[in-house]
């Protein structure tokens, strides 16, 4: 582990939003960089379910700079951040700190590659289908052609346009290809604006994801700021690649499992024995599906739609358990803890490909553990 502190807040928060990219999210989440200095160096992280004072205590007590959690710790306004409210104290405590809060949300359950393919690929599904698409229609993207010199201008209008949302940045030339190089934060990719800047004349499109309110907004800022260096640009739908994101999946497994075998297997990926399990079929099932948050009629419906005869859940009520056995569909509730930590190795092995000079601890402390008895 190296000593020296050579990323910075900012660095790793553009490196989250590519690889975790937060459109993928639902849009009533509050995700990524929610506390953070763009400027402080950063070489230790800490991975947690939610946002509690035992993660607080575990970030101090290791000497983390970033607490990287699933669970928004705000699911409301905040009016004021006081020591009179537990949020509000255990903020405090990461401001005085220095350390950063980063929130995922639901973006890596939905995105391609995510959580939810994690567990019906470790069950060796194929076939993949997601249960319900994005709901894209949120979302547009303005696309735009503009002289390569413009870049560093184009990008610092369209933040300008929304300085407290989180817009996607994509860069396409001739004989360059950013198509994945996504920028969340108000300051330009500087890989991507160092490499255009100086080249006079060449033209580029550049795409901007941002909720649809915004476009309108971001084409007049395009608009005044570049002039006669913007050629042309406009407003598309945001259409999702394949329709390979969004909520749940449903997968063919190799051969017919029963429950029972489906129950085991799922006790050992998770590494726990606490499964809730609604039976409605026994045997011969072919196909299963994955849904990490309620058990809502509509996706159950869908999933049994798709032929999945067991659905994993992470909670479920009594309505639910009675909706599906109407469906002939058996649950297996995971609880949310059991299923986010076997999806926090999955990201921690996924940052460590990247920054393998990185100290990335994952805690167990959550407040939202429930615990068997």
């Amino acid at each position: 582990m190296s000593d020296n502190k050579n990323t910075t807040v900012s660095e790793i928060t553009k490196l989250l939003d590519k690889l975790f990219p937060l459109h993928f999210a639902q849009v009533s989440e509050d995700v990524g960089l929610i506390i953070g200095q763009l400027d402080a160096r950063i070489d230790k992280i800490i991975l947690a379910v939610d946002f509690c004072e035992d993660v607080t205590n575990s970030a101090i007590k290791h000497n983390a700079e970033l607490v990287l959690t699933f669970h928004s710790p705000i699911d409301a306004p905040i009016r004021r951040i006081t020591g009179k409210t537990a949020i509000g104290r255990q903020l405090l405590r990461l401001i005085k700190n220095g350390i950063a809060l980063y929130s995922l949300g639901s973006a890596f359950d939905n995105m391609q590659g995510g959580l939810e393919d994690l567990v019906l690929r470790a069950f060796d599904c194929s076939k993949l289908r997601v249960l319900r698409p994005l709901e894209t229609e949120r979302f547009s993207k303005v696309v735009a052609d503009i002289e390569a010199s413009s870049i560093a201008s184009a990008i610092s209008a369209a933040l300008k346009a929304a300085p407290d949302e989180q817009i996607a940045v994509s860069v396409r030339t001739g004989s360059l290809n950013f198509e994945d190089a996504y920028v969340f934060s108000e300051n330009a990719n500087p890989e991507i604006v160092a490499k255009l800047e100086n080249r006079e004349r060449e033209k580029i499109r550049i795409e901007f994801v941002c909720k649809k309110m915004l476009a309108a907004k971001i084409v007049t800022n395009l608009e005044q700021f570049l002039k006669d260096k913007l050629d042309n640009v406009n407003i598309v739908g945001l259409e999702d690649a394949d329709k390979k994101s969004g909520i749940g999946r449903v997968g063919e497994l190799p051969k017919k499992n029963s429950l029972n075998e489906i129950v085991a297997k799922l006790k050992t990926m998770l590494r726990t024995q606490n499964l809730r399990v609604v039976a409605s079929d026994n045997d011969s099932i072919k196909r299963i599906a994955i849904v990490p948050s309620k058990a809502e009629n509509e996706l159950l419906k869908q999933a049994r739609n798709y032929g999945a005869r067991c659905l994993i859940v992470s909670e479920l009520n009594s309505q639910a358990a009675r909706f599906a056995r109407n469906l002939g569909l058996s649950l297996v509730e995971t609880g949310d803890f059991a299923l986010r930590m076997f999806a926090l190795e999955k990201i921690k092995e996924i940052l460590l490909k990247q920054q393998p000079a990185f100290e990335i601890i994952i805690s167990v402390d959550n407040c939202g553990r429930i615990n068997w008895a």
